[in-house]
């Protein structure tokens, strides 16, 4: 058995001209990583909206129906992610991608409301708010992306001879990827290509 997964091993490795890890496992760190970095500006999105939410509470009162449905929209993030990670299986990771997307659109309905009222749109704690969750939305995207990229790598090599009976023989499973954002709730300055280097993800 050792022997047969040293051939295999090599195998893999010849097989991608050495230039990726030569056992799945260590593409799913890498995936995970990734993950991590799309989980972690979630949770920076959710506290900045906390702070936005209460200025919304406290500076207008016409968009109380609006304000009303992102306090819920980013209670229910919250509540799923309460762990500080995605949430496991195919499943539940879609219920938490769809609620994540919830929330960047229930935030751009309740901005693009907030930005019509002069008293609101005119305070300083608002503007600054509304500015970090646009870059927030950046940062998203981009990892995100980043992390699309690597799960689809590590699924398709997953299903490439002699990889495939690695996988079987760990156990290993596909890892599920975002839905592509079209159009982005919050549309960025730049480009996220040309943002990827400057944010570092």
């Amino acid at each position: 058995m050792k022997t047969a997964f040293a051939v295999l091993g090599v195998l893999a490795l010849l097989s991608t001209g050495g230039s990726y890890s030569p056992f799945p496992p260590i593409d799913e760190i890498y995936a995970n990583r990734s993950l991590g970095l799309v989980v972690q500006a979630y949770r920076e999105r959710s506290q900045v909206a906390a702070e936005l939410l209460d200025v919304e509470i406290h500076g207008s009162s016409h968009n109380a129906q609006l304000v009303s449905l992102a306090l819920d929209a980013n209670a229910h993030v919250l509540d799923l992610s309460s762990n500080s990670s995605a949430p496991a299986g195919s499943e539940a990771f879609d219920r938490y991608d769809a609620a994540e997307r919830h929330l960047a659109q229930t935030l751009a309905r309740l901005l693009r409301a907030s930005d019509r009222d002069r008293h609101l749109s005119a305070t300083p704690r608002y503007r600054v708010l509304k500015a970090q969750l646009r870059a927030i939305e950046l940062k998203i995207a981009v990892a995100r992306d980043r992390y699309d990229d690597d799960a689809s790598g590590y699924n398709a090599r997953l299903a490439v001879f002699p990889l495939r009976y690695v996988a079987h023989a760990l156990n290993l499973r596909p890892m599920p990827t975002f839905c592509e954002l079209d159009p982005p709730p919050l549309p960025p300055a730049r480009p996220i290509k040309a943002a990827k280097k400057a944010l570092h993800v």
